[in-house]
């Protein structure tokens, strides 16, 4: 077990961050165990959690360097100072590739941020929300009448598996982000980009590529290489309203010390590590330590 930085209640102020609103709307209970319970208690991070911290160091310099070239290079050179798996060997190529197929598609970019921890005052709720955002991009684009357009995306970079419930969790986890960087700097993204660099849509599911292209205001790019596909699409306003109400809940419900048990039976048994404190207090052979807690 390792210990956390985090402190939901540093100087007296809740702190919200997106993994911690994302867990208590999975669970309050696991919420209240990680957070509160033992809050100096972590797992240690899995491979593919250190796999994914080292890619999304690569993607920060291929969205940080200039010329295709150069970035290959650098996302090479990184690549190889971290002593990756072989079967991550051409990652910086699928990076950069992605890279030159979204300026392609999407226009040019400047990099407002990326990789960037952020915090702001939620004044309505008194709550300090807090964060890392992998990256806002302002691109601009020439629509074939010649008229430009800018717009505003946030950007998350996903590595493993990749689905429609994965890109739904997503979407609310960026739908998090909108508020926490409009409350920062009065920044409004019009656009949330995916970058998914282990996604191969012939051994995937290239239904999910066509899927979301046939949509409104939905883009989909590939790299050249055999896997890594970027997904662009406009927020649409159903999506921040449906995570409006989710966040008032979920900041009701902490302040108001309500982390009832959300028993699932699959993901309880494949993913919480609290489980076997649950169970005896659902078949009333343990008391809630919440209750105790806060007695």
């Amino acid at each position: 077990m390792t210990q956390t930085s985090y402190n939901p209640t540093a100087d007296g102020l809740l702190r919200v961050s997106k993994s911690s609103f994302m867990l208590y709307n999975t669970c309050p209970r696991k919420y209240w165990w990680q957070h509160i319970g033992l809050p100096d208690i972590r797992e240690p991070p899995t491979p593919e959690m250190i796999r994914g911290t080292n890619i999304h160091k690569i993607a920060e310099a291929v969205l940080t360097t200039d010329g295709a070239e150069k970035v290959r290079k650098k996302a090479y050179k990184m690549l190889k100072d971290m002593d990756m798996h072989i079967t991550d060997m051409f990652m910086d190529e699928t990076l950069a590739s992605l890279d030159e197929q979204i300026r392609k598609q999407f226009g040019e970019y400047e990099v407002i941020m990326c990789e960037e921890k952020i915090s702001a005052l939620d004044d309505k709720h008194n709550v300090m929300l807090v964060g890392s955002l992998d990256g806002v991009l302002r691109f601009w684009h020439t629509d074939d009448e010649g008229n430009e357009h800018e717009y505003i995306a946030l950007v998350e970079v996903k590595t493993g598996n990749w689905s429609t419930g994965k890109l739904g969790r997503t979407r609310r986890e960026l739908c998090f982000y909108t508020k926490l960087l409009h409350h920062h700097s009065g920044l409004m993204p019009t656009h949330f980009l995916y970058i998914t660099p282990d996604y191969n849509p012939q051994q995937d599911a290239y239904k999910m590529v066509d899927d979301f292209r046939s949509k409104k205001n939905k883009h989909v790019v590939q790299s050249d290489i055999r896997s890594g596909v970027a997904w662009m699409e406009r927020i649409n306003p159903r999506s921040i309203n449906a995570f409006m109400k989710a966040y008032d809940r979920t900041i009701e419900g902490i302040q108001s010390l309500d982390f009832n048990i959300r028993w699932n039976d699959y993901y309880c048994g494949q993913y919480c590590s609290y489980m076997v404190q649950c169970e005896p207090e659902m078949m009333g052979l343990a008391d809630d330590p919440t209750k105790e807690e806060q007695g």
